[in-house]
């Protein structure tokens, strides 16, 4: 994984991130497994939207 969210917000070393295979599994309906990915760029999206 090359773009992983995680490593390059909170330098987070890959090896405890890697193993997430950028998915989120969750209970809410119509959002059950995602990448964690997308959700990083929805809340950067926001935060943009709110700062400007």
């Amino acid at each position: 994984m090359q773009n992983n969210p995680l490593t390059i917000m909170f330098q987070i070393d890959r090896k405890w991130t890697d193993p997430f295979k950028d998915t989120l599994e969750t209970y809410v309906p119509g959002m059950e497994k995602m990448k964690i990915s997308e959700l990083a760029g929805w809340t950067a999206d926001i935060v943009m939207e709110i700062v400007n």
